[in-house]
């Protein structure tokens, strides 16, 4: 369940590349603005064409032609809006060459259809985005199920279907995921329960035999495995580029830091322009909180704390958290982070040095008065010391819950958190 849990979060955002956002947005500017310069200068040309089509109107045409074909080769308008300009300069330079002026009512008619071939266009185009998008969509459902992923692909079917509610090939694929996910899932609890019973069955065989002389221990390399598995507890799997982006979070800033009133667009250009860290927002996140790329903050740290606080705390100012995750710093809120987080179950004994009743003496030779056992400090400590701001102690998405039956700690927060937890403890 853990393993599913964890793959689950793998697509609620797919990666993307901050840098090729940033180069697409400047070209959407510059089209714009191309495209706003070339509709200027056909609303000048239809203007000058009714000021002199009475006394001149073989100028009047000229200057319409000369609109249109320059309409005609400029693709910075888009499919509406060339259209609807089309439409008006082969109606005025029909005019004009019929030597009739347009009256009132020719006049609204022709708006009138402009308008409706606006909307006309402006709906195929909408809908046509809509069908290339779930195309696009579709395919990655595919591949995952090409590769084995089930689960990712049901989730990702399952949103589809519910975005498109009239698309009969989102709500296929959605039943083909779903079938092929329960099938792989009786298969998976029958090999299980198969494997589980022999395993219980052939260890009550061997604690019913008496040993035969000497106690026989295993060899030494099987105690070296066993020591290496049970670093499984403290420590979660990361790539090197994630522990390289670990390594810079855990830097110190060497200066005291003094934001005023920042803007949240500025702060993620600064931080990413500094740490070369790739970031990754969470636009749904962002609606749901009703936080904008204009809000803005103030953060004031001391020198010499790390650039992981300094993210923590800016985002907290915004209700936002991060978390790492393919190789990718993920800003989201928290109650997303929440399902991106993972579980650890860790023997009390590998974190606690000192008894597991109240302790009379603390760690630092102060007293215990405080009345709280061992286990209760050590979570406090872990909390107040260990990235505060990723507990719920502290409104964030983290979480500890002693087992007393198993002397073990549930510590249900991000990978890189609990693999802070884990070295601390060595």
């Amino acid at each position: 369940m853990i393993r599913l849990a964890v793959l689950g979060c793998l697509l609620t955002l797919l990666p993307t590349a901050i840098a090729q956002d940033s180069a697409l947005d400047e070209v959407q500017k510059r089209r714009k603005i191309e495209a706003e310069r070339l509709e200027l200068e056909i609303r000048n040309a239809l203007a000058e064409a009714d000021r002199i089509k009475a006394t001149d109107p073989s100028r009047a045409v000229q200057i319409l032609e000369a609109a249109l074909e320059k309409l005609s080769a400029d693709t910075a308008l888009s499919i509406a809006q060339t259209a609807n300009l089309r439409v008006t300069l082969k109606e005025r330079i029909e005019r004009i060459k019929s030597g009739r002026a347009s009256t009132e009512a020719e006049q609204a008619g022709s708006r009138n259809r402009l308008v409706e071939l606006d909307r006309r266009l402006a709906r195929l185009q909408a809908q046509a985005e809509r069908d290339e998008a779930l195309r696009r969509d579709l395919a990655i459902v595919r591949d995952l199920m090409a590769r084995g992923k089930l689960a990712e692909a049901a989730r990702l079917s399952e949103e589809l279907a519910q975005r498109h509610p009239d698309s009969p090939a989102a709500g296929q694929q959605r039943q083909v995921t779903s079938l092929g996910e329960r099938v792989r899932e009786s298969y998976r609890i029958a090999e299980e329960k198969s494997g589980a019973s022999v395993s219980a069955l052939n260890d009550v065989s061997r604690s019913g035999t008496p040993p035969a002389g000497d106690i026989v221990y295993p060899p030494k390399e099987k105690w070296d495995k066993l020591t290496r598995d049970r670093k499984k507890f403290l420590e979660i799997p990361m790539t090197e580029r994630e522990k390289e982006i670990v390594a810079i979070l855990n830097s110190e800033i060497p200066t005291p830091t003094e934001l005023r009133d920042i803007t949240f667009r500025k702060f993620l250009d600064n931080f990413q322009k500094e740490t070369g860290l790739p970031v990754l927002v969470n636009q749904a996140a962002l609606k749901d909180l009703g936080v904008d790329y204009e809000n803005t903050f103030t953060v004031s740290l001391p020198r010499r704390v790390t650039r992981r606080s300094l993210l923590r705390t800016a985002l907290a100012e915004l209700g936002l958290t991060y978390v790492i995750r393919n190789e990718t710093i993920e800003i989201m809120d928290v109650e997303r982070a929440k399902n991106c987080m993972t579980v650890r179950v860790i023997p009390i004994d590998d974190l606690l040095g000192f008894g597991w009743f109240a302790p009379p003496v603390l760690p630092n030779g102060s007293p215990n008065t405080s009345g709280k056992s061992a286990v209760e400090m050590l979570i406090d400590m872990i909390q107040d010391q260990i990235e505060p701001l990723s507990w719920q102690k502290y409104n964030g998405p983290g979480s500890i819950t002693y087992y007393a039956p198993q002397r073990a700690l549930i510590i249900r927060n991000s990978a890189e958190v609990i693999n802070m937890i884990g070295g601390r403890s060595r």
